[in-house]
């Protein structure tokens, strides 16, 4: 531009030059001469056309974006009817919580030792999952009856047997660990960590076959496709005489001893009212200390995809949020074809490319849950036999994740199309603008809530669960910083001086200073651009260009 200016003088003249001049007053002598009028250089008018240009195509883009969110997330609202699932999981989780054991009286989640596991199994369990046979008044229920019998909780029916799952680890010999303690204490027992990462030096998992010293191979490690049901198996058929059989069998072989570290119980239910089946898992972990922490997991699944109107919609839903991702993946391959890929990895093509991928993995893990031999109507399926529906809620579990990662990067690549548009794409204007003091304050903010995190793990973590390990304290400093605490708990794990320290320290640094100086930046580079926007003067372009 400044060359073209040099050697020909290629200015044009504003708006005024055709208007006329806006600062001649109505007193001035109306054949004075007007003064020369401004003149803006063309390669300024050149950026503005291209700009009309680039926010042009913006608005056209954004509006199938915008449209693909809305049959995106319509999909996945029909694809997962979570009103339903939380009322049969309540419901059934409801139940499971009152049942007692006959001899300890304890609920599942009371259940603190090994005799009163035994006594909730033999007792509130069977008592809970195995079909009612009477009703409330005495009467007995029809075995023939196929809308009396074979329910539990009124309308839900077990689709098949349940089954008890064992987890153990291997013994190791105190001398290595504990040279000074191994007369005493000759073997130890390490806790479990999934077999996810070696501890005491070595894998902890154990999965060779054990049993009474009568029969030593009686239980066989079994490994399952997702790694869900890894693990000692023993299945039950639904007939209560001969689960009591093997419970009693499983008590007499002493078939949890010091080598568990987890049992698990998994039923599965369906509910033809809401088309939904369910699965429960009860699981116990047996802590190196000797303590036992119960814990109760629901998931539910559909497998009938198409019986109402709404899964029709939920269909048309689906094929046009893949034919609207196909062609903007096509789009945007095809400009960082033309751009190159230096010009196009701008951080919000990489979000965007990101979520792409996402979309697409989701795609074929939902493809695949569609095709999974599993999906099947419970009529077609073996009454008396354990069916692996575990394995199907866990690809579940992993689409639901993909999908809610897809959300969120779904929402944040709207930005990119607001950036053309500085009162629409304030917010991304913002937080670039202020990135370099951000980034500053915000580096410092995460390093004080680590310290604080330390800390609080060593005063407060013998006694609080919040603070019981590295993680557990990071999330209670987190919610300290969002107000949720109670002062008096800390004083009571480590007496008034610690948690006075702790606390006001923690509220005058992050809460009161750290906090506010990132608002303020925030919120001062915001006022900025605002007033750098309610000030920007665009060229009448329409002018020049009729002109």
């Amino acid at each position: 531009g400044a060359w073209y200016r040099k050697q020909f003088s290629l200015w044009l003249p504003q708006q005024e030059a055709f208007e006329g001049n806006k600062d001649h007053e109505e007193g001035d002598d109306p054949l004075a001469p007007p003064p020369p009028p401004k003149l803006v250089p063309v390669e300024e008018i050149l950026m503005l056309l291209v700009l009309k240009h680039i926010r042009t195509r913006a608005w056209r883009r954004l509006g199938r974006y915008i449209l693909f969110m809305v049959t995106f997330f319509v999909a996945l609202v029909y694809q997962r009817d979570q009103t339903d699932a939380y009322l049969l999981e309540s419901a059934i989780q409801g139940r499971l919580e009152e049942c007692e054991g006959p001899e300890y009286g304890k609920t599942f989640l009371d259940i603190r030792s090994i005799p009163e596991l035994w006594d909730w199994l033999d007792g509130g369990l069977l008592n809970t999952i195995f079909p009612d046979t009477e009703w409330y008044n005495g009467d007995s229920v029809d075995p023939r009856n196929l809308d009396e019998a074979g329910f539990i909780f009124l309308y839900n029916k077990p689709t098949s047997g349940f089954e008890l799952i064992q987890t153990r680890v291997l013994p190791i010999d105190a001398c290595q660990t504990n040279p000074e303690y191994c007369g005493f204490y000759p073997t130890v027992w390490p806790g479990w960590d999934s077999a996810m990462r070696a501890r005491h030096g070595r894998a902890v998992e154990d999965t060779h076959s054990f049993g009474p010293p009568w029969n030593p191979k009686k239980y066989q490690w079994i490994q399952s496709d997702t790694g869900a049901l890894d693990g000692y198996q023993v299945p039950f058929v639904m007939h209560r005489a001969r689960a009591e059989l093997q419970l009693r069998e499983l008590q007499k072989d002493r078939w949890i001893d010091k080598q568990t570290r987890q049992v698990k119980a998994i039923i599965s239910v369906f509910n033809a009212n809401v088309r939904l089946f369910a699965v429960v898992t009860l699981s116990i972990d047996f802590g190196e200390t000797g303590q036992l922490a119960p814990d109760m997991q629901l998931r539910s699944l559909r497998l009938e995809s198409f019986v109402e109107p709404k899964d029709y919609v939920r269909l048309t839903m689906e094929i046009l949020a893949v034919v609207l991702s196909f062609m903007h993946t096509f789009i945007e391959i095809r400009e960082a074809i033309d751009v190159g890929g230096r010009a196009y990895w701008h951080i919000l093509n990489v979000v965007d490319a990101v979520r792409q991928l996402v979309f697409w993995c989701s795609v074929g893990v939902y493809i695949s849950l569609m095709m999974h031999p599993l999906r099947r109507m419970p009529e077609a399926l073996p009454a008396t036999h354990f069916v692996n529906y575990p394995e199907l809620t866990v690809l579940e579990d992993e689409y639901v994740l993909m999908q809610g990662i897809g959300v969120l990067l779904t929402v944040a690549g709207l930005f990119k199309y607001l950036v053309p548009f500085p009162k629409m794409g304030i917010l991304v204007h913002t937080i670039a603008n202020g990135g370099s003091d951000l980034f500053t304050f915000v580096a410092l903010l995460v390093v004080l809530l680590l310290s604080y995190t330390i800390m609080g793990h060593l005063l407060f973590g013998h006694v609080m669960a919040d603070y019981a390990s590295c993680g557990q304290s990071l999330i209670a400093v987190a919610q300290l910083a969002l107000g949720e605490s109670n002062y008096y708990e800390l004083e009571a794990a480590s007496g008034p001086i610690a948690a006075g320290i702790y606390y006001w320290t923690f509220m005058l640094t992050i809460t009161i200073v750290f906090v506010n100086m990132v608002l303020a930046i925030l919120f001062s580079t915001y006022d900025t651009l605002q007033e750098a926007i309610s000030q920007a003067e665009e060229i009448p372009l329409g002018v020049y260009m009729l002109r």
